[in-house]
């Protein structure tokens, strides 16, 4: 992987849940659910994101900082929560 991210996003029920960002080196592949097993299987299932999102780039800040507003507005856009 080239760059990841793990940001807390609004859920309705537990208030926040933990879901990865991913962005592969250039020329790669990555596949969701496959990443989602490697986590499974090296996490405690409390640290085991909801869900993983692949990604071109991480967004980054002025300062170079991750973006954690951008990419849970990219949540939100892709699951309408």
């Amino acid at each position: 992987m080239a760059d990841a991210a793990t940001v807390g996003v609004k859920d309705d029920i537990y208030g926040e849940l933990p879901v990865g960002f991913i962005a592969p080196r250039p020329g790669r592949s990555a596949r969701e659910a496959s990443l989602l097993e490697h986590c499974r299987s090296r996490l405690a299932a409390f640290k085991v994101p909801t869900a993983i999102v692949v990604v071109d780039a991480i967004p980054r800040n002025v300062n170079g900082k991750i973006d954690r507003d951008a990419l849970a507005a990219l949540w939100e856009q892709r699951t309408g929560h």
